[in-house]
């Protein structure tokens, strides 16, 4: 007799570039402005925004204060 396994969906979070993009469209800031919220230059942002690099948490965690959204607005969930 067969026996029917449920199997659990397993998912974790990872940063998404594109929404990191576009939170800061949606509050009509530009790149230069967020950078200098950490003290940086547009072309880092930029380097996020593209996905070349990652944002360190605590940097992602001003982003989000400046730009007033949940740090996982810059998140998205992704099969494990």
């Amino acid at each position: 007799m067969a026996t029917a396994v449920k199997s659990a969906r397993r998912t974790r979070l990872v940063f998404s570039p594109r929404l990191l993009r576009e939170v800061r469209l949606n509050a009509g800031r530009t790149q230069a402005e967020v950078a200098a919220v950490i003290g940086s230059r547009y072309d880092v942002l930029a380097r996020y925004e593209l996905g070349k690099r990652v944002p360190p948490a605590d940097v992602l965690a001003d982003f989000a204060d400046f730009l007033d959204v949940d740090i996982t607005a810059f998140y998205t969930e992704e099969a494990a």
